[in-house]
């Protein structure tokens, strides 16, 4: 990362894209869910908010990568908190869901993402890691954290659209 700033301006239109997309999802998720929400049970109401979680998790990293940064360090140690405090706020989400002691149909669907947040989450504190530590190829780590928050969210919209 011997050029860390011209690295980081090849990737802003990524960014860029990603940050735009991700935004305009999250408006029409909340535009849908408000227009919705009489119909929805508990169920619907965790799908949806896995959905928006997952989409402004991308909206957050997508930022933090277009903030300009001189050094890897500033850009790692933005990455590496934002990933520990989602680390944090899934593992006391899936502690609230345990003392609650949810239905075992609700469980499982939300277990699903739990695991899914804590994998994510932790790969962000790695990609912040890395990135602090000058890891040429960190750079295009978070397009794989991306896609699978993407897709996680794709999945759960569309679980959403079929539930009746």
């Amino acid at each position: 990362m011997n050029n860390f700033p011209q690295m980081l301006q090849s990737w802003q239109p990524f960014y860029t894209t990603i940050a735009t997309a991700s935004a305009t999802l999250t408006g029409l998720l909340f535009v849908s869910l408000s227009i919705n929400r009489q119909r929805l049970d508990d169920v619907a109401r965790m799908a949806a908010r896995r959905t928006f979680g997952s989409l402004i998790d991308v909206l957050v990293i997508a930022l933090i990568f277009l903030i300009p940064y001189g050094q890897p360090y500033g850009l790692g140690i933005a990455l590496a908190a934002f990933g520990l405090a989602r680390v944090i706020s899934t593992v006391g989400e899936a502690l609230q869901l345990a003392k609650k002691r949810v239905l075992n149909t609700i469980w499982s669907t939300y277990a699903r993402h739990i695991c899914l947040q804590l994998i994510f989450s932790s790969g962000t504190v790695i990609l912040g890691i890395a990135i602090y530590r000058r890891t040429e190829s960190a750079m295009s780590w978070p397009v794989a954290i991306i896609v699978a928050l993407l897709g996680s969210a794709s999945w759960n919209a569309w679980e959403f659209l079929l539930k009746e």
